[in-house]
């Protein structure tokens, strides 16, 4: 009897392998190809925000030496801006420079290089634009108003003082307006318009709307992404957004019957006062300047690295909430009907007196400062780690439910440590 040994026998022909070598290599080849092209996105993101930040940095410099005493502000033949003649300090890293950079202050300007600004007027609005450029020849457009918010003196203006300064109404009847003309960009006297759009390329068309001596009416729901300017009063009489880096400036009152909300490098300038008949939002880099009052009916809602500064007081009869790097300046008085909430890195400074019916809550890394005295009718609630910091310079009064246990009446506030409210006169 014969054996029969069957073998099995099994590999890769050569065609076989030069296959799997090519398949391999294509694999490799894409992975590759995507990490690169995730690499180079993630770098251009990062360049894109260091840019970013560079521009905020520069205008935060700006604001803090406009809260000071008069200084000066160059913009030299290297594309540099410099606060002093002597060209000594300038105010970008040198891988950054400046281009379209127009800078007006009163009667005073820079328009082109070689130009100063000497002995700025603080007491007066700076405005502000350039484009920053750097050396990867990525570039960011900054378009903003800074206003000086510090009072001279923390005194209470005398009752005469205050009656001197009486502000007329909006008028907000529609007879009393007439019609904007389609196409037209520039208008005289009291204006309404049922325009929804205003784009340089679309919608209105026009790179700047304006209206001389004359208050501007919006009828209709409407998102801006170009310029207003407004010699008198600023009426919305339903939402109002603005968004793309637009642009408004108000050369008297603003009335917002809706809600109105501010997006992506935006700035509004309002000479005088705002009455926000509904929510108020501001984000994604938005800068919000009041010459003197706010009143908010409904909610303050703030976000990533918004700012709202106030030349007066601020009153809000629903709640505060900023989050994520956002900022409020306040030169006088803040009433709140509701809740404060300050989170992520924000900041809250009232140079005058600070009352709150409501809760103040406090995360990591926050602070409210108040240079006037202070009434809490609800408890102050540190969270989130050890908590913010609370600072009241003048005396403070507190819900009889407040948990007194980080409460320390201190000469200073310098060097508080996180988790502490400090008060420095409620002896």
């Amino acid at each position: 009897m014969s054996t029969k040994r069957i073998l099995n026998e099994h590999g890769l022909t050569l065609i076989e392998l030069l296959a799997t070598i090519v398949i391999s290599s294509m694999i490799i080849s894409l992975i590759t190809s995507v990490f690169i092209s995730s690499f180079k996105q993630n770098e251009l993101v990062n360049n894109h925000n260091n840019l970013r930040q560079e521009a905020n940095l520069i205008i935060s410099k700006l604001r803090q030496n406009h809260q000071d005493n008069s200084y000066n502000l160059c913009y030299e033949t290297n594309n540099q801006l410099y606060l002093d003649t002597q060209l000594s300090n300038q105010l970008a890293l040198d891988k950054y420079y400046f281009t379209n950079v127009v800078i007006k202050n009163l009667n005073k300007s820079i328009e082109n290089s070689g130009q100063c600004i000497e002995n700025v007027d603080v007491l007066a609005p700076l405005f502000v634009q350039f484009t920053l450029h750097n050396e990867n020849g990525l570039k960011f457009e900054m378009n903003t108003v800074i206003n000086r918010l510090k009072p001279l003196e923390f005194t209470q203006p005398s009752v005469e003082d205050e009656d001197k300064d009486v502000e007329e109404e909006i008028d907000d009847n529609p007879d009393n307006y007439h019609g904007d003309t389609a196409g037209r960009c520039t208008y005289e006297g009291n204006t309404k318009t049922n325009a929804t759009t205003f784009a340089p390329t679309w919608g209105t068309n026009c790179p700047v709307t304006k209206v001389n001596k004359g208050s501007f009416m919006l009828l209709k729901d409407a998102t801006v992404f170009s310029q207003i300017n407004v010699d008198h009063n600023f009426i919305a009489t339903k939402s109002f957004r603005m968004d793309n880096t637009a642009d408004l400036f108000v050369g008297q009152n603003a009335n917002f019957k809706n809600n109105v909300s501010l997006f992506t490098d935006t700035s509004a300038f309002i000479e005088s006062s705002i009455l926000a008949e509904k929510n108020v939002e501001l984000q994604n880099n938005s800068d919000l300047t009041v010459g003197k009052d706010v009143t908010i009916q409904e909610k303050l809602n703030m976000y990533t690295n918004s700012e709202l500064h106030i030349g007066r007081s601020l009153t809000v009869n629903k709640s505060v909430t900023l989050e994520n790097n956002s900022i409020i300046h306040v030169a006088k008085d803040v009433f709140l009907n509701d809740s404060l909430d300050i989170k992520g890195k924000s900041f809250v400074e009232i140079s005058g007196d600070y009352t709150i019916k409501g809760l103040t809550k406090l995360q990591h890394n926050t602070q409210l400062e108040i240079f006037g005295d202070a009434v809490f009718q609800s408890p102050i609630e540190l969270s989130g780690g050890h908590g913010g910091r609370v600072c009241i310079r003048g005396t403070a009064s507190f819900s009889s439910s407040q948990n007194t246990s980080r409460i320390y009446t201190m000469a200073s506030c310098q060097g508080q440590p996180e988790g502490t409210i400090y008060v420095l006169n409620n002896q």
